[in-house]
């Protein structure tokens, strides 16, 4: 049953709530369940451009605890200097007390919202076995576990011009998710999965 509840930007008196969901949720992603890393690497912003990171928490009012968090930024530009216009949705996740109350798909709609109005052609990221329903219900295309994505075009890269992207994964057998936007610049490449649309 739907939960009322708003999505904030995050801001630093969420460092613990954000580290907390992180170690009880993603236990994988060990580099966000210390609090410290949170404002040592600057995963805070608004999403409004294709450079900036997007931090945005769920809660049930203004002054509640965090329920939720997504967290997006331009992995690729900051990892390789790729500069397409690209965001790597990094990490959603919300408490299990909470969970199939529509908090992760508000925190999902925000996410695509911000995206079509900083210009970004395609949001990508993992997309774990048991969160492709999910995933596919947001209208992501997601791989077969063990899956790439590619670009459909050659590619821009800061000091090299244009060239071709090889496959992009995970390397851990996961699959991997994308969602392009056609409303983005016409020249910007844009992430497609490889070898069609899968799921297990």
């Amino acid at each position: 049953m739907p939960l009322k509840h708003t999505i904030f930007s995050a801001q630093f008196k969420d460092i613990p709530s954000l580290a907390e969901i992180a170690q009880s949720e993603l236990p994988g992603m060990t580099f966000i369940h210390d609090p410290e890393s949170w404002r040592t690497y600057w995963r805070f912003g608004v999403g409004e451009t294709p450079r900036d990171n997007l931090l945005i928490v769920a809660r049930e009012t203004e002054d509640s605890p965090v329920i939720g968090f997504c967290w997006v930024d331009a992995a690729m530009y900051h990892d390789h200097r790729i500069e397409e216009p690209w965001w790597c949705l990094n990490a959603l996740a919300v408490m299990p007390e909470y969970r199939r109350a529509g908090i992760g798909r508000s925190l999902a709609s925000v996410v695509k919202m911000q995206a079509r109005k900083a210009g970004i052609s395609s949001i990508y990221g993992v997309c774990y076995p048991s969160s492709v329903d999910f995933w596919s219900s947001q209208g992501f295309s997601v791989t077969a576990r063990g899956g790439s994505l590619e670009a459909d075009r050659l590619i821009r890269v800061e000091g090299q011009g244009v060239v071709k992207l090889g496959p992009v994964n995970d390397g851990e057998g996961d699959c991997m998710m994308v969602l392009s936007n056609d409303e983005a610049a016409a020249d910007a490449a844009r992430l497609r999965v490889l070898g069609g649309v899968g799921g297990d």
